[in-house]
């Protein structure tokens, strides 16, 4: 009840028992209000901090004292201007407002070493001066982390980024390429078996050596061995080496096999699904025991080798089949490392094109550029053959051009098809030229990931000589 209805009241009512009870109602309301606003103050998730218009410690809640860890008790009363020159505050928002007559936001750091974001405001009484001083406080002090580690991961990309320059065979852009190559450059530092998965041409060989070259092997020898080249009765000679005259055929002073030429160094097994069951069981004994036994030898030698080893094929099928040892495959899967198909890192393709633009130039000292057309051809393109297929394409490209700027007219049918039937069609109006553009693109798709005639052929149905024929008649539109 205010001033007003009192005066109302004592004029209507000559009881002094009724203004009394009158009293204690506006009392017991006000009470309560100051309960419920004391309680909504108290519940806040933020730290509030209130003063007077001259800087005195009106009140603080529990969230301010969690977050500080200065008991309120502490705070009551005192002057703002005094937990300042003391150092329990290092730089006050309150003083700020008392003196600018603004609101201010400011960054505050206090003894427990919080950040805290501090927004004060001013309450203004009717005369138009400052009343009360209501003060916002908000830890920060986890964001300030989030914000220092993203900018310690730009830093470490952009080291990651210059890295990669120094390194001529690799080049990332995409973030999903940067977590493999942090995944690379992790193992490199161990000596621990690899093994590196994924579609053709996705540049397997490429990642094993740039494991090795950044490992404490990198002064020693990297020997590649194609598992899939070597016909299958010399493979075991091949690797294993032989002592003179065991077998028709050998050599009389014997021969030392690949794995033990490469001791002290790392030994890239490249399509080790093809490697035959015989050849697997003792291949998993250089593994576990770290000894070679030659061809019709009694002893074993210690080598120290660091195996890599790379499939394009699925291995988990292949021990179900019973063409894989489960036990060899495990010894392997100790670290696997798949490398993303281009489609899946498309940030990739345009650096990588302009990369081995960059080299042809260099090599033929020539200036040729690509045509924004042309890079867009490449950006939309899926690369069923990968990085392989990429460099092929743009080495084409490169030796079909004469002038100085590549046109979309040098890069090849089954990239710019349909977009080439179109612009001489119109557009597909008819089931014929529908068809031909199905029939080019899953001749292309099926060649690229097969990467000969015959098995391309096989996969779509139709004869070889067929294939050859239409591919050419494609290649010519």
């Amino acid at each position: 009840m205010d001033s007003y209805n009192l005066q109302r009241c004592e004029e209507n009512c000559n009881s002094r028992e009724c203004c009394e009870n009158r009293v204690k109602e506006v009392t017991a309301k006000l009470t309560k209000m100051f309960e419920r606003l004391n309680s909504i103050i108290e519940s806040s998730y933020d730290g509030i901090y209130i003063t007077d218009g001259e800087g005195k410690t009106l009140q603080v809640n529990k969230a301010y004292e969690k977050l500080t860890g200065i008991n309120r008790d502490k705070l009551i009363g005192r002057m703002m201007v005094d937990l300042e020159k003391e150092g329990t505050i290092s730089k006050s928002a309150t003083m700020i407002v008392l003196n600018t007559r603004k609101t201010v936001t400011l960054e505050q750091t206090i003894k427990n070493k919080k950040k805290l974001l501090v927004t004060a405001n001013p309450i203004w009484n009717k005369n138009g001066e400052i009343d009360m001083v209501v003060t916002n406080v908000r830890d920060i002090t986890e964001l300030d982390h989030l914000k220092q580690e993203v900018a310690k991961s730009k830093v470490i990309m952009k080291q990651m980024q210059y890295q990669m320059l120094q390194d001529d065979s690799i080049i990332v852009q995409d973030p999903k390429s940067f977590k493999m190559i942090d995944m690379a450059n992790r193992v490199s530092r161990k000596c621990t078996t690899v093994i590196i998965t994924g579609e053709t041409g996705t540049g397997k060989e490429v990642m094993a050596r740039y494991i090795h070259n950044h490992s404490k092997r990198k002064d020693e020898a990297f020997i590649k061995v194609n598992c899939g080249a070597i016909p299958e009765n010399l493979i075991e000679s091949e690797l294993f080496g032989y002592e003179k005259g065991s077998f028709t055929g050998a050599v009389n002073s014997g021969k030392t096999g690949i794995i033990e030429a490469a001791d002290k160094g790392t030994l890239f097994l490249d399509e080790i699904g093809e490697l035959p069951l015989s050849a697997q069981v003792k291949l998993l004994r250089v593994l576990q025991e770290g000894e070679v036994r030659k061809l019709g030898s009694v002893k074993d030698k210690k080598v120290d080798v660091r195996i890599i080893a790379a499939t394009n094929r699925n291995l988990r099928q292949m021990i179900r089949e019973g063409k894989f040892r489960e036990d060899l495959y495990y010894r392997l899967n100790i670290v696997p490392l798949k490398l993303l198909p281009l489609r899946e890192r498309k940030d990739d393709i345009i650096p990588m094109a302009l990369d081995f633009l960059t080299k042809y130039n260099e090599e033929y000292e020539e200036s040729k550029s690509f045509s924004p057309e042309v890079l867009d051809l490449f950006y939309n393109y899926e690369w069923p053959g990968n990085i392989r297929q990429l460099k092929n394409i743009v080495e084409r490209c490169y030796v079909l051009t004469e002038g100085r700027k590549i046109l979309k007219e040098a890069v090849p049918f089954e990239i710019r098809g349909r977009d080439n039937l179109i612009e001489k069609t119109g557009e597909i109006s008819n089931m014929k030229k529908a068809v031909a553009v199905l029939e080019m693109e899953m001749i292309e798709k099926s060649f690229n990931k097969y990467g000969n005639v015959r098995d391309a052929a096989k996969s779509l149905g139709i004869d070889a000589s067929t294939l050859v024929r239409k591919r050419k008649k494609y290649a010519n539109q």
